[in-house]
């Protein structure tokens, strides 16, 4: 915008169109940042008087300062609220959204070209059928961590591979290096510690169904949080989840004649989608389930099962070490009840055996801060040691007992002897730890002591494990 059309006919006019270059010179950032649009002009007619064009200039040059303030504090927006919808419309543009929220119009349509751009990622994704198979080595219960050999085997189909399409049965191998065009699925492990790959791939493409299989194994070691607090009567649920970005994990889809000989050859894998294997001398497998997660990003598949600790290796190296240990206190009763000093370095030389032992135990156990169940019993089995302990101190300071006793008759006083005492609180005990025992061997016998699948899924705090396993209890 310029001033030359306020016209050069008088001498007011020059005046006023010099005052206006004068104007225009001091301020020229805001005259070459602004576009003044059509209502933001203001005319002056030529047969106007000085004095209604002076004003009209004092109002443009208001105006120019006025931009000239905004300019140097920066932009601002403002939106007005657009009318409300009507009823019947449910649907609302993401531009009528942001001005309804006070947010830019900008960031609406970044938010909405980035939902259209996921979902366009998800939809292109291919669908990747997985079959897992876990070979469960041991679980470290101290480090908490979980040692297994997992076989994948992934099944997909690639435009690219349709060239290796002849008709006839069988499958050709493919290095992935040699054929880079053909699209190879990544995926990974979660809440793993350490993860190899011990043996090399090929891609196997049948020439009939030009279906491409992948088959690779790993050596993984899983991070896992172990419920210990019933140890060593306890039951775990193990999840291996693998994750993908780039592919769809489906379930396994294939029929069993298309697929390659070395996953027919084993019956249990060809039918069901998980298989795990356990040595059977520490744990015991009691279910396997699979879920996958197909409209997530990334795309989910995860493997759980359910086992079952075999606890007799510790019922028989140290519970029952530690009923004998314990139990050989009784033989004290051969050396007098005065004799305190060679009852107390006996049973003395008994607790710190069992102290000791309480310090192998620890050697299987995790640092954790709540006690287990083998936790309790050694602690219950120093308790009693120093019943016995101060009882035999007791009936060696002590030559009798007194007591009354109340009949409906009258009172009654009773007088018992040490000798007496110490023949009979070492026989209760006796009969209290042997008794003890026996109903430890029944529990553990007939499982009395493993909580249910149903308390263990409670404790799950995760929805989709609880999912997976919701039927197990009806096996």
């Amino acid at each position: 915008m310029t001033f030359s059309d306020l016209g050069d006919d008088d001498e007011e006019e020059e005046g006023d169109r010099h005052n206006s270059d004068k104007f225009n010179s001091e301020q020229p950032s805001v005259l070459a940042n602004k576009s003044l649009s059509f209502e933001d002009r203001t005319f002056i007619p030529h047969g106007a008087t000085g004095s209604a064009r002076l004003r009209n200039l004092g109002r443009m040059n208001s105006r120019l300062l006025s931009d000239l303030n905004q300019t140097h504090r920066g932009p601002t927006f403002s939106f007005q609220r657009r009318a409300e919808p009507d009823n019947d419309s449910n649907t609302t543009s993401p531009e009528a959204k942001a001005l309804d929220g006070n947010v830019s119009p900008r960031n609406a349509n970044l938010h909405k070209q980035r939902s259209s751009r996921m979902s366009m990622n998800m939809s292109n994704r291919i669908s990747v059928g997985v079959k897992m198979k876990v070979k469960l080595d041991y679980i470290d219960d101290v480090n908490q961590e979980i040692h297994t050999e997992v076989f994948l085997s992934m099944h997909y189909r690639c435009w690219k591979a349709e060239e290796f399409v002849s008709g006839q049965n069988g499958f050709v191998a493919l290095a992935p290096e040699e054929y880079p065009d053909i699209y190879v699925p990544m995926v990974e492990f979660l809440n793993f510690r350490n993860c190899e790959h011990i043996e090399g791939f090929r891609l196997l493409v049948n020439t009939m169904s030009g279906v491409v299989y992948i088959y690779r194994v790993y050596r993984v070691v899983f991070r896992g949080l172990l419920k210990l607090d019933r140890f060593p009567f306890d039951r775990q649920i193990i999840n291996i989840e693998l994750k993908s970005f780039t592919a769809m994990l489906v379930p396994w889809s294939m029929p069993e004649s298309d697929v390659p000989y070395g996953i027919r050859a084993d019956e249990l894998w060809c039918k069901h989608d998980v298989v795990v294997e356990c040595d059977g001398s520490l744990w015991e497998l009691n279910w396997t389930r699979g879920m996958v997660h197909q409209a997530t990003n990334p795309s989910m598949y995860i493997a759980s099962f359910g086992i079952e600790r075999i606890s007799l290796f510790y019922v028989t190296n140290f519970f029952l070490v530690t009923f004998f240990v314990v139990g050989s206190v009784f033989g004290c009763q051969a050396i007098s009840y005065k004799d305190f000093g060679t009852r107390s370095s006996i049973t003395f030389t008994i607790l710190l055996t069992i102290i000791s032992i309480k310090f192998v135990m620890a050697s299987y156990t995790p640092k954790i801060n709540y006690l287990t169940w083998l936790d309790y019993y050694n602690l219950l089995a120093m308790i009693f040691l120093i019943v016995v302990i101060l009882e035999n101190y007791v009936v060696s300071t002590v030559g009798s007992f007194s007591f009354l006793i109340v009949y409906p008759f009258g009172l009654q006083y009773y007088t018992v002897s040490s000798e007496v005492i110490d023949a009979v609180v070492p026989a209760g005990l006796m009969w209290f730890w042997v008794l003890f025992h026996v109903l430890i061997m029944c529990g553990w016998m007939w499982e009395w002591f493993y909580e249910s699948w149903e308390q263990v899924l409670c404790k799950e705090s995760r929805t989709d494990v609880a999912r997976i396993s919701g039927d197990v209890t009806a096996m």
